[in-house]
């Protein structure tokens, strides 16, 4: 008789033992898990952020792209424009260099023509300095284009090696999901209804411990 129970208590003792150590490493697991789902949520977060700034820079060299065309687009008009002025005046200066012919006097002859093409030297000068601005916004543009381009590539490189991390992260989410749901049903099971973690489940749904642990034991 007394063999039975030294037997039983010390068979008592083991399973104490056993589940204190299985209770303090479903907690030290717990706390785990909490650390990785902040460091997954602000991961997420980054993850969230990157890609608006994509989508910013995609707009802004969507934005550009048009401006550029729109600029080339009224560069050739205005080329175009400044062509036919160019034959208009060329056609006014030969015109006037006729008509001039038929004065009495070389002096005046001279004097029309001097003044004729110091008028078409201007006019030729200003054109080339519209020329040269247009050119140099023409460049500059290209320039910003390319940029924008180099940036959006290295952007969407850095995007899809956050999305491959968050991949990986969710799957080890899931792990630990299931972990702390193995530690719920254990402090079910035990009788542990002031672990912390089942304690905040309950009140969530608000629900005494014991009742979640009947509605979860259930499931």
């Amino acid at each position: 008789m007394r063999k039975g129970v030294v037997l039983v208590i010390l068979l008592s003792l083991v399973a104490t033992i056993v589940f204190g150590w299985l209770w303090w490493k479903t907690t030290k697991v717990t706390q785990e898990v909490d650390r990785e789902i902040r460091r997954l949520r602000e991961d997420i977060q980054q993850s969230e952020q990157e890609s608006r700034i994509e989508a910013f820079v995609s707009s802004q060299t969507q934005a550009l792209t048009e401006a550029h065309t729109t600029d080339m687009r009224g560069l050739r008009q205005e080329l175009a424009q400044n062509r036919q002025e160019l034959e208009r005046i060329v056609k006014e200066v030969e015109t006037q260099k006729a008509l001039i012919a038929e004065r009495t006097t070389r002096q005046e002859v001279q004097k029309e023509i001097d003044a004729r093409a110091s008028i078409l030297a201007d006019r030729l000068k200003q054109l080339a300095i519209r020329v040269l601005d247009l050119s140099r916004r023409v460049q500059e543009n290209l320039q910003l284009a390319l940029e924008a381009k180099g940036a959006l590539a290295e952007l969407q490189d850095h995007v899809r090696r956050i999305k491959q991390v968050t991949d990986d992260n969710t799957h080890e989410i899931q792990e630990l999901n299931q972990m702390h749901t193995y530690r719920i049903r254990t402090a079910c099971v035990l009788g542990y209804s002031n672990d912390p973690d089942l304690v905040l489940r309950a009140e969530r749904v608000r629900l005494s411990p014991a009742e979640f642990c009947e509605q979860f034991l259930s499931q």
